[in-house]
């Protein structure tokens, strides 16, 4: 029996086989094979044109990438396109488009299905928030190591570092909110519980931080430098 993914790229691809809305250059990006996938990560589907396609990623949740076959008519989507392509896909018959408003030319880059860019410089809490904001963009938003994590390991390339994210509880102690007003509960499973976080060590740690060691968030003092990531939301 198909798995409930195969059902949904399937619903996902009936709903839009038909559809004659020109294919949208301002919307993707054409990139090399490089950006191609692999049958273990991703679903293929029949389509009969690369709109087709495209419309077929835009309608899942973190589809980024997508890639038609010219050829075969297959449909590769996924916010995991990042493997070798199947046998018997080829460069010449093979497109591949990423979503084109991630800002690449400011630095940032799509992380499986995150647009992402690490800044080196560090500042504290408020200067780095202020920061991404210059760019029309926020701290990171780490709210499940599910879809969180593997954007931040791929980000990262096995860098150690204690970086800003965008939550804190500077409005009401111990209510940690992120900065598009969602609450981060003490008890999610992103805080490093294991090591008593958050613990708002004597009474000034108000800001969370991502620590690159163990993936897992702890709360921080405010003023402390550090590194911070910035995410622009393209979905």
């Amino acid at each position: 029996m198909a798995n409930t993914k195969e059902y949904f790229l399937m619903a996902a691809w009936l709903s839009v086989a038909s559809a004659t809305t020109a294919f949208s250059t301002t919307s993707w990006l054409r990139h090399p094979r490089t950006m191609t996938t692999d049958v273990s990560s991703a679903m293929s589907v029949p389509a009969v044109s690369t709109a087709a396609c495209s419309d077929a990623c835009g309608r899942l949740e973190d589809c980024f990438r997508f890639c038609f076959n010219v050829i075969t008519a297959k449909c590769y989507v996924t916010g995991l396109v990042t493997s070798p392509v199947p046998d018997g896909d080829t460069e010449a018959s093979m497109e591949c488009y990423v979503r084109a408003d991630c800002p690449t030319a400011r630095g940032y880059s799509m992380y499986s299905g995150r647009c992402l860019r690490l800044m080196s410089t560090s500042m504290t809490y408020w200067d780095a928030r202020d920061r991404c904001a210059a760019d029309g963009a926020h701290l990171y938003h780490y709210k499940s190591l599910v879809k969180d994590r593997q954007p931040a390991v791929d980000l990262m390339a096995g860098s150690r570092y204690l970086l800003w994210v965008g939550a804190d509880d500077l409005v009401t102690e111990g209510t940690f909110v992120w900065s598009d007003g969602s609450l981060l509960p003490t008890d999610s499973e992103v805080w490093a519980s294991w090591d008593d976080q958050p613990n708002n060590l004597d009474d000034t740690q108000h800001c969370a931080s991502l620590r690159t060691r163990v993936y897992e968030l702890y709360d921080n003092t405010c003023s402390d430098m550090q590194k911070f990531v910035c995410q622009v939301d393209v979905f």
